[in-house]
């Protein structure tokens, strides 16, 4: 520019071309956490798809065939866990029996039974719940399980399950419609289980002497202005109940389901020592007189008296309790 081999207009365009390239350079330095988030992201999403085929191509898991009776009929099961069943293929020197958490199980459970399965922690029992109710897959190939056609099955995990968010009708009733039952079957399964508390509501009634103030007609007010439905109260649930009331709220959907056969992993394990033996005893008054409950607990000095028979694991066996 200097030695007029360039006019200002030149000098101006070369100016602004360098500054839009240091732009461009200058993003992979100003973005640098943000790709990283992204790279993080990526690989997740990558872990979760090579999950999930290996899932899929694993163990099929136990699909329930018609049975003969009237029983959930399970015979010659091996459960493992996924690092075992992994492939199909096993440690040299090592056969199925040394890796897997439950050898050659069998188990009978009629209409109407109630059974307690316990154990040592770790010793499979959760996961031949889970195998029983569809959701666990690494079960070994020649595993049979029979059971009554059409009959449904409602499994309870151990740990807090998310809430849905919504209204309180919403979160009793899911994974149903809310439209399901009716306002008095969930407000009883409500009270049966302990949650009476969350149908409690500032609203009253307006008493004779506060009627004239709703003009001279003496009519109650619009029904639209009144508070809604304790039902219909919408809250972030997983947030403000605490474990044992979302226990309770399960037990409650339980009570509303009336499924045929029943699956409770540890489902009174946040509440108090004394109040499980209490709740088992109210499904068991309130629920069909057909349903088939297996329940896995430790508490088993409390809950004995609500079974009618008693299995325990001892040493990758399931065996029947003389107790």
């Amino acid at each position: 520019y200097f030695s007029s081999e360039i006019t200002l207009g030149h000098l101006n365009q070369t100016v602004h071309a360098l500054r839009y390239v240091l732009e461009a350079l200058r993003w992979f330095v100003q973005s640098y956490g943000i790709i990283i988030k992204w790279r993080a992201a990526g690989n997740r999403l990558y872990e979760f798809e090579s999950a999930l085929n290996l899932l899929s191509k694993s163990r099929s898991g136990l699909k329930a065939v018609p049975g003969d009776d009237d029983k959930l009929s399970l015979e010659s099961c091996d459960v493992y866990t996924p690092t075992e069943a992994k492939g199909l293929f096993f440690l040299p020197g090592k056969g199925e029996d040394d890796l897997a958490l439950l050898t050659r199980v069998n188990l009978k459970i009629g209409k109407g039974e109630w059974a307690l399965l316990s154990g040592p922690e770790g010793s499979g029992k959760t996961s031949l719940l889970r195998a029983l109710a569809g959701v666990w897959p690494f079960v070994s190939p020649k595993s049979r399980l029979s059971m009554p056609p059409g009959d449904r099955s409602l499994f309870l995990p151990s740990r807090k399950a998310p809430l849905r968010d919504g209204s309180l009708r919403e979160a009793v009733c899911y994974p149903e419609d809310n439209s399901a039952y009716s306002d008095r079957q969930i407000e009883c399964v409500l009270h049966l289980v302990g949650l009476t508390h969350l149908l409690s509501t500032s609203f009253a009634p307006p008493t004779p002497l506060e009627i004239p103030l709703f003009g001279s007609s003496a009519k109650l007010p619009n029904t639209a202005l009144l508070p809604p439905h304790p039902l219909d109260r919408r809250e972030h649930w997983s947030m403000i109940l605490s474990a044992g009331e979302a226990q309770r709220l399960e037990m409650a959907h339980a009570l509303l389901s009336k499924p045929e056969w029943l699956f409770l992993d540890e489902s009174t394990s946040n509440l108090a020592a004394d109040q499980h033996a209490q709740l088992y005893k109210i499904l068991r008054k309130n629920l069909p007189p057909t349903t088939g409950v297996l329940s896995v607990s430790h508490n088993t000095e409390k809950l004995a008296e609500v079974h009618d028979v008693h299995y325990v694991v001892e040493g990758g066996k399931l065996v029947k309790s003389e107790e």
